[in-house]
């Protein structure tokens, strides 16, 4: 069987478009020298009183040791630190993101609600890169307001 001319160089170009096509696929699947992983945000409260401002977990209006942040969708409790800043105690849940998730929680002292937390989390991996795309972050506070300053939800009580 001979090959003409045409049809030698037809086939060339399609070997040549099949390799490519293959090395790309590969490239897109090669991760390994990029280094990029972006945890999800942390959620960081400070819960003050809305006249004063002054800050409720601090003066011992509120009782640290009986705050509570339970998911009302598993009923499992969500993990929290206190950590300072400039002195105060703020709430801290960096345990939401890590994985698609939808989280309505509620953080509370007592029997009395703070606020409560509902976030639509979905753990992405694009370009290499693994991050977290929220579609739903939205903060309610039955008593009060709540304003967002540096990152930090201040809930006005």
């Amino acid at each position: 069987m001979t090959f003409s001319k045409k049809s030698f160089y037809l086939f060339v170009l399609l070997l040549v478009s099949f390799f490519s096509s293959c090395d790309d696929k590969k490239e897109n699947k090669d991760c390994s020298e990029i280094a990029c992983m972006t945890p999800p945000e942390f959620f960081t409260f400070n819960i003050v009183d809305q006249s004063s401002g002054e800050n409720l977990l601090y003066n011992g209006n509120l009782d640290i040791n009986n705050l509570d942040i339970t998911d009302q969708i598993t009923k499992n409790s969500i993990d929290f630190e206190i950590i300072e800043n400039n002195d105060m105690p703020l709430i801290a849940i960096n345990s939401i993101g890590w994985k698609t998730e939808k989280v309505n929680a509620i953080c509370s002292v007592g029997e009395e609600i703070l606020f409560k937390l509902n976030i639509d989390a979905e753990a992405v991996s694009e370009n290499c890169c693994s991050f977290t795309r929220y579609h739903t972050k939205e903060i309610s506070v039955d008593i009060g307001t709540y304003e967002l300053v540096d990152g930090i939800y201040v809930i006005k009580r």
